[in-house]
């Protein structure tokens, strides 16, 4: 990732988490709250379809989509893998939230 990349993710993952800028890319102690926060979306979204609040496949589309990068990133112990991932997630949730 170039600088510019860097900080619109950093500026991305900051406006998800409800916080001011930081610099997510350097530090796990910013970095793994974002991880636990896609996590809880991710079981929420679990929980909603089973118990059929939800009656379409939407929601557990959006699970196994977050689950396949969150796999990427967790099997990484590389903090720029796992930021470009969490970035990507971000990204994608935005864009399906928006329909």
């Amino acid at each position: 990732m170039n600088k510019k990349q860097i900080i619109e993710g950093n500026l991305l993952i900051a406006d998800y988490m409800g916080v001011d800028y930081s610099k997510y890319h350097q530090s796990w102690d910013w970095l793994i709250p974002v991880l636990q926060r896609i996590k809880l979306l991710r079981d929420k979204r679990i929980e909603e379809y089973y118990d059929e609040k939800i009656k379409d496949d939407f929601p557990l589309i959006i699970a196994e989509e977050i689950m396949t990068l969150e796999n990427m990133s967790i099997m990484s112990p590389d903090i720029t893998v796992c930021f470009e991932s969490c970035v990507e997630i971000i990204k994608w949730y935005n864009t399906i939230n928006k329909k």
